[in-house]
């Protein structure tokens, strides 16, 4: 009933959107909430990292950098689904975890414009005989050209760093930077989301560029009742709209019913609409479901940060 009623309290304030690491899912769904992407841990031996060469300028970073920061965090999010924009509780817990500063550095052109940036700490570990450990906390690379950079920086520590362990997620262009596939990788947490105001998620939602459709979408979802009914999307141009139906026995019955976990699922793109059917989570015919699967396809959402 607590969480019921703080949920009742984020619709009212106008949210769109609810993101957790849930300690038990099953509670979770039961509010509505479900599995939507993946939060991944991986380490590397420095001597995989390749000697590489750059001609941007290495400097620490200040808060006057900040703005630029954000432009990359930004740019970068958008093609990475399931990465937040880094907000002001983020920053602090990525740059200074556990209270302890992490030692940031940008690359940056004659201009004076930064093309990429990355924050990590170090500490020894006697499982490597005394060599550092680094913790890569942030890895943003604007272009090709930064990416050389940050690759150029991290490079010139492995004659003190023995292993990096890093949260960047498969998707990243630093996994396929490297020469050989040599990480250890493993799937730590799933992230779980719940759709808050239906209506303003799904028109503020990102979708595929050139892909144009329409769907009926019956929801299911008794914790929020502004949510319930049958909503109509249309998608056109990588945007998207939602009007609630107003007769919804007039409207077509080509539509696909599903709760309100089973649409955050859809939502990610985590979940196919077809794997929901699988799943007892969505119905509708078969030209509907894959309707609904191209709308909301994407790259495997992933998040980097744990909160």
């Amino acid at each position: 009933l607590l969480m019921a009623e703080i949920l009742r309290e984020v619709e009212a304030q106008g949210e769109a959107l609810s993101i957790l690491y849930a300690s038990t899912t099953k509670f979770y769904r039961g509010l509505g909430y479900e599995i939507a992407g993946t939060h991944y841990a991986a380490r590397l031996e420095t001597s995989y990292l390749p000697p590489v060469r750059t001609e941007l300028e290495i400097r620490a970073l200040t808060e006057d950098d900040r703005p630029a920061m954000q432009e990359i965090v930004r740019a970068n999010g958008r093609v990475m689904p399931g990465h937040m924009d880094r907000c002001d509780y983020l920053w602090p817990r990525l740059l200074r975890p556990r209270g302890k500063p992490a030692q940031a550095f940008g690359v940056f052109d004659d201009a004076g414009k930064l093309r990429g940036f990355l924050a990590f700490t170090l500490a020894s570990s006697e499982a490597l005989d005394d060599f550092q450990a680094m913790e890569l906390r942030v890895f943003e690379a604007a272009d090709a050209e930064g990416l050389r950079g940050l690759m150029a920086l991290l490079r010139s520590h492995h004659s003190m760093v023995r292993e990096i362990s890093t949260t960047l997620p498969p998707q990243s262009p630093f996994w396929s930077w490297l020469p050989e596939q040599r990480a250890r990788m493993k799937m730590r947490e799933q992230f779980l989301i719940r759709l808050v105001r239906v209506g303003d998620a799904l028109a503020q939602r990102g979708y595929p560029v050139g892909v144009s459709g329409e769907l009926l979408l019956e929801v299911e979802d008794p914790v929020l009742p502004d949510n319930h009914g049958l909503w109509h999307l249309r998608v056109r141009d990588g945007r998207g709209s939602a009007v609630r139906v107003a007769d919804p026995d007039q409207a077509s019955e080509d539509r696909v019913r599903l709760d309100a976990g089973a649409l955050a699922a859809l939502y990610s793109g985590h979940q196919s609409a077809e794997n929901l059917a699988i799943l007892d989570r969505a119905q509708g015919s078969p030209e509907a479901l894959a309707r609904a699967s191209g709308l909301f396809v994407g790259r495997a959402p992933t998040c980097p940060e744990m909160f």
